[in-house]
């Protein structure tokens, strides 16, 4: 209790860096952040650049035209405890329960009116510290021609004709003013499979997906037997122009 006033809050991180790459030879950059918690302003050289109110979502900036060759950055963030209140009073439809946590917790009220962390406010095996602040990576991404987003791979099996596919999703940013062709490449090493497909990408944010066909694939059931893992690695070649990716469990 002695320091529940830090929570009550409002705090600011601030810093001076350099570009790290000749900001003149790309065309797009991106302010990521990987994680704020919680409700937070960016603001860089003066400008606000974006918003956050999700502690679990990665947020991303265009700073195009706001980053310099030396920069500041500012994240002005907003007590957690106060916002949830806020939200609180605008919402008036109906109660959401529960308000408050047991007096025995000693905890913050309205902990559901924000994508936050909800031990933070004060759970029955814990006291009660609403954190705010930067708790994952910062980066800078800059690009030409176009940008892999993320990509997906769900895995499904048609039993009529008793196959497994991988519905294969890949998500750009392209920033080329002109459609631009290419490939994507498949490599499934433990299954010795390798495909190419075909795809153009269009102005703007588009998606690419296909459907790959998929044999000798070993099933289990969960928690009996050996468990198997196979890796997958994708690239794409649009305009000579070569990005790999990979799922985060082969890193």
């Amino acid at each position: 209790l002695a320091y529940r006033w830090i929570s009550l809050d409002n705090w600011t991180y601030s810093r001076t860096f350099k570009a790290p790459f000749n900001i003149r030879t790309w065309q797009k950059v991106i302010l990521v952040f990987e994680g704020v918690d919680t409700v937070a302003q960016i603001v860089v050289n003066n400008l606000t650049v974006g918003k956050t109110d999700n502690m679990f979502q990665t947020y991303k900036f265009d700073v195009t035209d706001v980053i310099k060759e030396v920069n500041t950055i500012e994240v002005h963030f907003l007590s957690a405890i106060l916002y949830a209140a806020q939200q609180s009073k605008i919402h008036q439809a109906y109660k959401v329960p529960p308000e408050c946590p047991p007096p025995v917790q000693k905890g913050e009220c309205h902990m559901n009116f924000i994508r936050k962390e909800q031990c933070s406010f004060s759970w029955d095996w814990g006291p009660s510290f609403p954190t705010q602040g930067i708790w994952k990576d910062v980066r800078i991404e800059a690009y030409n021609l176009y940008h892999l987003v993320y990509f997906s791979v769900t895995p499904f099996y048609e039993r009529n004709i008793q196959q497994w596919h991988l519905q294969i999703e890949s998500k750009f940013d392209v920033v080329s003013k002109k459609p631009i062709a290419g490939f994507l490449a498949v490599n499934i090493p433990e299954l010795r499979i390798q495909q190419v497909f075909p795809g153009q990408l269009l102005p703007g944010e588009g998606t690419i997906a296909f459907l790959m066909n998929v044999s000798k694939v070993r099933t289990i059931f969960v928690a009996y037997g050996e468990f198997s893992s196979f890796g997958l690695d994708q690239g794409c070649q649009f305009q000579d122009l070569w990005t790999g990716c990979r799922p985060p469990w082969k890193q």
